[in-house]
């Protein structure tokens, strides 16, 4: 078995100067040690397990199960640990953020809502708050949030086990169901544009965890099994690596749709920061050559020293987009003494794009780069022949920060 491994350097100099106050921070994590984070995460089936709020003095207030909190920065990565950090700005009026801040300050101290009472009261009758209910219980009157049931059972139907055992040495019904909020549902608000973000910690995938599901949508692999199914084979030996299933047009539109709405997030990052993700593609792809060539020589049947090359050439590009968005500048045109004409330059949207199965990762690399540095989302469709090189390229990118939905994968035979 090869084991693919992503080495993510920590990052604890993250600057907060982009923030203003009232901005939130939203942090995921792909592998949790934690029971209580994981089921947090499980309950919306999203890496998202926690949001924070920017205080006046940059400071983060939070919601833990020990309570409201207040710490630095720094102090507030370090006890939460996350692999995935984003910090959106809130699009409201300046007095309407600072009271939302000044509202989480007040409520440092209290304890946590450790049973999720719509009420703010906990099993002591105390008043209290989980994070997610801190950030909505502080815009209450400013942002109309989205609609979220509280949610404590599997996909299969069964509850959590994790929540089952919660809710039974709580002496307490499990609220399935009830109104209440959270952190992956207040991260799809409107009103929220993306400022910065960072993936924080080591990272490592496994070939048969990438195998498991060959379409990439939302952020997660996932497999779709509506669709005609076809053999992916190692051309070398030609035995089969995994079956996979066709997306259908209805899962292709909802590719689409989630792309078209990431996107619109991901161009309003500006150039330099949508260069710095593409930066990061880069290094991981440099550090880990080896492997994922290795990978590309099962995916695709060529020699491993083309395929190191290829990766290589993989590297050249990320790296040569990266700064090439300062090149995407408009005109300014004078027409006369009192006039003058400008142009803009805006992303096209959602691309499409189809790959080659003799340069897998090369030819995803070639399309999907360029396409996300100028501010559009990619809808990518591999060759059917060598499909698996674009879910480890779908991987790295989600590491390197691109947010959730700009890069969507699916595979299919026509």
């Amino acid at each position: 078995m090869i084991v693919v491994y992503f080495k993510i350097l920590q990052m604890n100099d993250i600057e907060l100067s982009c923030a203003e106050v009232g901005d939130l921070i939203f942090l995921a994590k792909y592998i949790t040690e934690s029971s209580f984070e994981q089921a947090v995460s499980d309950s919306a089936s999203s890496p998202y397990y926690h949001v924070a709020i920017i205080a006046s003095d940059k400071r983060i207030v939070h919601a833990l199960p020990r309570g409201v909190l207040c710490q630095s920065f720094a102090d507030f990565l370090t006890e939460c640990e996350p692999d995935y950090l984003e910090i959106l700005h809130l699009k409201a009026p300046a007095e309407a953020k600072i009271r939302a801040a000044n509202f989480a300050v007040s409520k440092i101290g209290m304890p946590y809502n450790d049973i999720f009472s719509p009420d703010c009261i906990n099993t002591d009758g105390q008043e209290s708050y989980y994070c997610s209910q801190l950030v909505t219980e502080a815009y209450k009157d400013v942002i109309k949030f989205p609609e979220h049931k509280l949610n404590f059972r599997k996909n299969d139907g069964e509850f959590i086990e994790f929540w089952e055992q919660y809710f039974e040495v709580r002496k307490r019904k499990i609220p399935q169901d009830e109104s209440g909020s959270h952190p992956a549902s207040i991260r799809r608000v409107p009103e929220l544009d993306m400022l910065l973000t960072r993936s924080l910690q080591q990272q490592m995938l496994k070939v048969n965890d990438i195998t498991k599901a060959l379409h990439f949508i939302g952020g997660a692999a996932v497999n779709f099994t509506n669709g005609q199914k076809f053999e992916v084979v190692e051309p070398r030996s030609g035995s089969k690596i995994v079956n996979c299933y066709d997306a259908t047009t209805e899962e292709v539109s909802q590719a689409v749709e989630a792309a078209n709405e990431a996107q619109q997030k991901w161009s309003r990052m500006g150039w330099l920061e949508r260069g710095n993700v593409l930066k990061r593609v880069a290094e991981i792809l440099s550090k880990n050559c080896e492997e994922i060539s290795r990978w590309e020589c099962l995916d695709s049947g060529k020699p491993i020293y083309e395929a190191r090359l290829d990766v290589l050439s993989c590297v050249d590009t990320f790296n040569y987009y990266a700064g090439a968005g300062q090149a995407l500048v408009g005109e300014h045109i004078p027409i006369d003494q009192d006039l003058f004409a400008f142009t803009k330059r805006e992303p096209l949207g959602v691309v499409g794009c189809i790959g080659a199965w003799n340069y897998p990762i090369q030819t995803c690399s070639w399309k999907v780069a360029p396409a996300l540095a100028c501010g559009n989302s990619v809808v990518y469709k591999p060759s059917p022949l060598a499909p698996v090189s674009a879910v480890i390229l779908a991987k790295v990118l989600q590491l390197s920060g691109l947010p959730d939905g700009v890069f969507q994968r699916c595979s299919g035979t026509c």
